[in-house]
């Protein structure tokens, strides 16, 4: 199913577009630069100009989970939206429990394809600093 959306709203993100492949071209150039702070700057605007665009479309795979110091994040990103393994009947998708002792590899990240465990979001902040303000990561101001 296809969304209409006014002309008002096709500007802007046509607009948006051109920002993304601004930014784009920015972080390339700034990892060609060996520029790290600059390029992980330009790389946190292009998700928030793509997260904008997600929810003008109301693009469900946007991201749905809330910046929160007790969120467990991708040790290696820092994105919320990591996965784990359950147990689930195959037959109905009844979901059966979850997994108490799940391995490393057990844990899926969608954002960086890392199979890497999970760290609290307080945690990953401490190592790497906040990202934004508030915080992306782990929502503090």
């Amino acid at each position: 199913m296809t969304a209409h959306l006014d002309p008002d709203t096709v500007e802007v993100l046509k607009h948006l577009c051109r920002c993304t492949e601004y930014l784009s071209d920015r972080a390339a150039s700034a990892e060609a630069a060996g520029a790290g702070d600059t390029l992980e700057q330009l790389q946190q605007m292009i998700e928030a100009v793509r997260d904008c665009e997600a929810e003008i479309r109301g693009d469900s795979t946007a991201a749905s989970v809330k910046p929160h110091p007790d969120n467990f994040v991708c040790a290696e990103c820092g994105s919320a939206e990591i996965e784990c393994l359950d147990w689930v009947r195959v037959n109905d998708g009844l979901f059966i429990g979850g997994n108490d002792v799940l391995s490393g590899d057990d844990y899926w990240c969608s954002e960086c394809e890392s199979h890497e465990s999970p760290v609290a979001a307080k945690d990953y902040c401490a190592a790497h600093g906040h990202r934004g303000m508030p915080c992306m990561v782990c929502g503090t101001r």
